[in-house]
């Protein structure tokens, strides 16, 4: 707190974010949004994500979600990859890239639903493989847990990358997300 107090300015990258130095006692005068951004070279709406589908045998009618990232207990994938399995739609499949704590919950939820050809899990991949993965999705999600504190103020890089692709995206209601986006910008939010 004193340390914002006392800076000559205090840089944030989104508002929520601002909100929160603010109330630690940075100057309001002295703070700004420095908004994140995204290499736009790398991440456009003409992707192409044919031969993802093709590795992966995703079918040109399968509806692809999509999510990327750290694979944290709280990140909602669980409830999605459980709810997958109530549902009796073998064209609807979940593309997960990356790994993490949830993880290995995941693959038992796929085992144990036999969710082998819906649920697919490919683990970390290199960052520049990332724009054919979500080229490739139908739908990307953020279903974070929304009463999870550090997912108060944040805005995800990652919610930047889907968009500049053109992606319709399902998140969860989470403060620092919708006062980024607001409502009409793509983004259908969910409350769990």
């Amino acid at each position: 707190s004193k340390t914002l107090e006392q800076a000559d300015r205090v840089l944030v990258i989104n508002e929520k974010l601002r909100d929160y130095v603010i109330k630690l006692g940075a100057s309001p005068e002295r703070t700004q949004v420095l908004r994140a951004g995204i290499d736009a070279r790398q991440f456009r709406p003409t992707g192409d994500g044919t031969a993802i589908r093709k590795r992966y045998g995703l079918k040109e009618e399968d509806i692809v979600l999509f999510f990327m990232g750290w694979l944290y207990q709280f990140s909602g994938l669980k409830e999605v990859a459980s709810r997958l399995a109530q549902i009796d739609n073998h064209n609807l499949k979940l593309l997960v890239v990356g790994e993490g704590d949830a993880y290995e919950e995941l693959q038992q939820i796929r085992e144990k639903h036999n969710l082998e050809d819906r649920i697919i899990l490919t683990g970390k991949k290199p960052y520049q493989e990332i724009p054919s993965f979500i080229a490739a999705s139908d739908v990307c999600l953020l279903p974070a847990y929304p009463d999870e504190e550090i997912m108060q103020d944040i805005v995800p890089i990652k919610m930047y990358e889907y968009m500049a692709m053109k992606k319709p995206v399902i998140a969860t209601r989470l403060p620092g997300v919708m006062k980024e986006f607001g409502d009409n910008n793509g983004v259908v939010y969910v409350d769990k």
